[in-house]
């Protein structure tokens, strides 16, 4: 069991983040079996870079897209051809009789007939969806649509949440232009444990996911493309958390003990996992409970590959 703490990360502490929160719950919570509570504090999961969605290093010009091996194709929406408004903006939707609320990021600038990735971004416990979509990734070239989902309590829950991340996956790509092949997860934290979930119970929808400080339940039963970093001094969720997430999806992609460096350092990629499903794992040893500064780096690189 993971003891919620209550913690204040500075934002000094929080660095590349565009919002950091503050999860003073306490007591204890499950991990497994489909509920994500129980992981921390909470912060916005905005990755690293200019505000901007183009124009800088880290995010690069947008180029064509291609398919190739890597890719398998790309598959536009029906929302392809239709214009959209680019900048945040912070909606809401109906789901099973509720009203959710969340947060998309259009690029700017925006070429409809451009199929992009999707990435959801999970938010830390105590945060939420507009805190979280921060600087867009980066994914074959192409700057991805961003979107940030808001828990339906201070931590995630497959059971409360899985719907409405379902609702948006089936809506989004009717407004706009989405390649519904590259449709990616990423969360920090309890966010983490949640995008563990998606990739347990949604693999035949989302083609990779990033696990950031956070880890997950047992084996699952669909492999799908795995990344993850975990500090080895995080006293928040221990790093056991972490690596008992990464070896059982070690075990369901087939992936042998041997490893290979990769990039960023301190990476490394295991060797002999299924085609189209590799799991990286970044462990530094230190960085308490704060994402890394190559999480964008390392999550644009490790979706582009797929």
């Amino acid at each position: 069991m993971i003891p919620r703490r209550g913690v204040v990360i500075s934002a000094v502490a929080c660095g590349w983040l565009l919002a950091c929160g503050d999860s003073s719950s306490s007591g204890e919570g499950a991990s497994g079996g489909g509920t994500t509570g129980g992981q921390g504090a909470g912060a916005g999961s905005s990755v690293g870079g200019s505000s901007a969605d183009g124009g800088s290093s880290a995010q690069g010009g947008e180029a064509a897209q291609g398919g190739g091996a890597a890719q398998g194709g790309s598959a536009p929406s029906n929302g392809c051809g239709v214009a959209a408004t680019p900048g945040q903006q912070d909606r809401t939707i109906t789901v099973a009789g509720q009203e959710r609320t969340y947060s998309i990021r259009v690029p700017d600038p925006y070429d409809a007939d451009v199929a992009r990735p999707m990435v959801f971004v999970l938010h830390g416990a105590g945060a939420n969806g507009s805190q979280a979509v921060g600087s867009p990734l980066t994914i074959g070239g192409v700057v991805a649509l961003t979107v940030g989902p808001t828990a339906a309590d201070t931590f995630w829950s497959a059971g409360a949440d899985m719907p409405l991340i379902d609702a948006l996956v089936e809506a989004l790509p009717q407004e706009l232009c989405i390649d519904e092949h590259r449709i990616f997860a990423w969360g920090y934290s309890s966010g983490g444990f949640m995008a563990n979930d998606i990739g347990c119970q949604r693999a035949d929808v989302f083609r990779g996911i990033g696990i950031v400080d956070g880890g997950g339940g047992g084996a699952c039963s669909t492999p799908i493309g795995v990344w993850m970093t975990h500090n080895q001094d995080d006293m928040t969720v221990p790093l056991s958390y972490g690596t008992a997430a990464r070896d059982a999806w070690l075990t369901t992609n087939g992936c042998s003990a041997a490893t290979t460096p990769t990039d960023p350092s301190p990476c490394v990629s295991y060797d002999g996992c299924s085609a189209g499903h590799p799991v990286v794992w970044c462990s530094p040893a230190t960085g308490g409970h704060n994402p890394p500064s190559y999480t964008a780096q390392g999550l644009s690189l490790f979706f582009s590959s797929l």
